[in-house]
């Protein structure tokens, strides 16, 4: 399974770039606007942070599970569509280092996607680990 911890690390990381790199252009249309440029060099320090994560880092598997729908109980999978487990991943990076005092703060972020991706799931917090 390492593999796979990996390569959906990979993508995390890629998915957090891209939108650091967003946000840069985003401060080059809004210059008054120091929040912008404050998210996007929060959000490359956080992906930095979480490429240097080993795959087998604890939260890195319990996301890659809710991910991929192996932490359901029973065995079962529940089928969510892809574009609304994007779609919070999507939300926490939009917000992150924008207004939040503690950003650039790896766990916190990382607790936030758990939370959200098992909100999404209807899990509790002690289903997951």
């Amino acid at each position: 399974m390492g593999s796979e911890f990996e390569g959906y690390t990979e993508w995390l990381v890629e998915e957090v770039r891209d939108f650091a790199d967003w946000r840069t252009r985003d401060a080059e249309s809004f210059p008054e606007d120091l929040r912008i440029l404050q998210s996007s060099v929060a959000l490359r320090a956080l992906a930095g942070q979480i490429s240097e994560l080993p795959a087998d880092h604890p939260k890195i598997q319990q996301l890659w599970r809710l991910w991929f729908g192996f932490a359901l109980p029973n065995g079962r999978r529940r089928k969510t569509r892809a574009l609304d487990l994007i779609r919070v991943v999507s939300d926490e990076l939009q917000q992150y280092g924008y207004d939040s005092a503690d950003d650039g703060d790896l766990e916190p972020f990382l607790d936030s996607l758990v939370s959200g991706l098992e909100q999404l799931l209807g899990r509790s917090p002690s289903d997951t680990k």
